[in-house]
């Protein structure tokens, strides 16, 4: 039985007495900073719509098409009386209206299973608290109800066939930063990132973009610089092309086009670098000798805010972020790994982007 504090106060009984005092001890506890996290919730916490995981409609399949789901519940409204002595006034009304599902971005999709040759909605049928007219107003009960299996869209067979395409282009002046403590080191990115949108985008929700494919090049950019060819500054070491920036395969990396305005995207990339050596202090006039790749992965989290030339020109920036950065200085071709001596080049790494959005093209 469920007893308020107020209530134990007046129970009488030396074991009360000791559960009281053990409910004010809790509660002090529960007030302080350091245990008020330590609190095991009784369900998931929900989604705010302030969290870069966003809030999405949930979609489900219907038709071979994903659609937003859908639920039928009980509302109040406030109609205005037109006729009789309290004319002008507001009465409360029940109605019954059907609203869209929202739900964390993570876990957008009604999950699936096969039945026969056709996938079907996975739902359990459990008792929820549901609110029902009673004698004029509201009240909770526990019903019967379809409660949908959600998880993440990329789970479901031929998603992508079932969303809308999104490609994510680099546009001029987007930049990746190499910050070696003493000196900065920046090169321009070109590309672009594919994706899709499970169902159709929605304009009065946040909209989650599902990145799968694309790349970004870095172009050649210097990593270390001295004066031995005559006293002129010039490379001793330089990034080789194709100097790639591509999606982990083994990750599902994410971007949140939010109602408000801004884009969060959550991606795990992997960097593949390889290198131009300057064949000696002597080889000022030689060709550079290129090396192998040497690969560093980061889970990179960017964020934007859309402004006046819309989803055409979005500005985005990634954090400085430690990137345990290695150099390959054995000799071989720039699309094969290295197969030999790798230096460390410790360095804090960022980008700077401008990038085109476009949603519905392939």
């Amino acid at each position: 039985m469920r007893m308020s504090l107020r209530t134990a106060i007046f129970v009488r009984g030396p074991r009360t007495a000791c559960a009281v005092a053990l409910l004010c001890c809790l509660a002090v506890l529960a007030a302080l900073p350091h245990f008020a996290g330590a609190a095991v919730p009784t369900a998931a916490p929900a989604v705010k719509k302030g969290d870069k995981a966003g809030i999405c409609i949930a979609q489900t399949l219907k038709n071979g098409k994903l659609v937003p789901l859908r639920q039928s519940l009980y509302r109040y409204r406030y109609v205005r009386i037109k006729k009789g002595r309290h004319k002008g006034r507001f009465r409360r009304k029940i109605i019954q209206v059907t609203v869209q599902v929202r739900t964390s971005c993570i876990t957008q999709c009604v999950q699936l299973r096969k039945k026969g040759k056709s996938l079907v909605p996975v739902f359990r049928t459990r008792r929820v608290w549901v609110r029902e007219p009673h004698h004029g107003r509201l009240v909770r009960v526990k019903r019967l109800r379809r409660v949908w299996l959600l998880g993440p869209c990329a789970s479901l067979p031929s998603i992508e066939t079932l969303g809308t395409p999104v490609t994510v282009t680099m546009l001029d002046n987007s930049q990746m930063t190499f910050d070696f403590s003493a000196f900065k080191r920046q090169g321009p990115l070109t590309g672009s990132l594919r994706g899709y949108v499970p169902g159709k985008i929605l304009p009065d929700a946040d909209n989650q973009v599902i990145l799968t494919s694309g790349s970004l090049n870095l172009g050649k950019t210097t990593m270390f610089s001295d004066k031995v060819c005559g006293g002129q500054v010039s490379d001793s070491i330089r990034t080789a092309e194709p100097t790639t920036v591509k999606l982990d395969p083994g990750k599902q990396s994410t971007l949140v086009l939010g109602q408000n305005g801004t884009i969060n995207a959550t991606t795990y990339l992997v960097l593949n670098i390889p290198l131009e050596l300057r064949n000696g202090d002597d080889g000022c006039n030689k060709p550079y000798i290129t090396t192998g790749y040497s690969s560093a992965s980061e889970t990179v989290n960017l964020s934007g805010k859309i402004g006046a030339a819309g989803l055409a020109q979005v500005p985005v920036t990634m954090p400085a972020t430690d990137l345990d950065l290695v150099g390959c200085l054995t000799p071989g071709l720039a699309t094969q790994e290295c197969n030999g001596f790798l230096l460390p080049l410790p360095s804090s790494v960022s980008m700077s982007l401008m990038v085109s959005v476009v949603a519905g093209t392939t």
